[in-house]
């Protein structure tokens, strides 16, 4: 499939797909100088918009992609390093919640220190 049937089919735009394959995170077939997405792009623009919507930088889904490629999590200890990822990011994410609640308190605060 080509770039623009594959941007319509996860409504991306297609410079946002030059950057995924400049990134290495999609790695499609080039024929004729044209880009050719195939089964495994599909299943990888899957994971990276999955990924994406829980908060992965796209350094992080690379690594997760990488090491989809190299094992498709065949293993246990392939799907423990993949649940390892995925708890360090909700780690990352309560610590970014934190920080947003005590800065909404400060807010708040000083909200309540300005009314009369």
């Amino acid at each position: 499939m080509k770039i623009g049937e594959f941007s319509r089919e996860f409504q991306v735009p297609q410079h946002t797909i030059r950057y995924y394959v400049e990134l290495g995170l999609l790695v499609p077939e080039v024929k004729n100088h044209q880009y050719s997405f195939n089964e495994d792009c599909r299943a990888d623009m899957k994971l990276i918009e999955k990924s994406k919507a829980v908060g992965f930088p796209l350094k992080d889904i690379h690594k997760i992609l990488s090491l989809r490629r190299l094992s498709n999590f065949a293993s246990p200890e392939d799907s423990g390093k993949l649940a390892l990822y995925m708890e360090e990011r909700l780690r990352e994410l309560e610590q970014e919640r934190e920080q947003w609640e005590q800065r909404k308190r400060r807010l708040e605060k000083r909200i309540a220190d300005l009314e009369p």
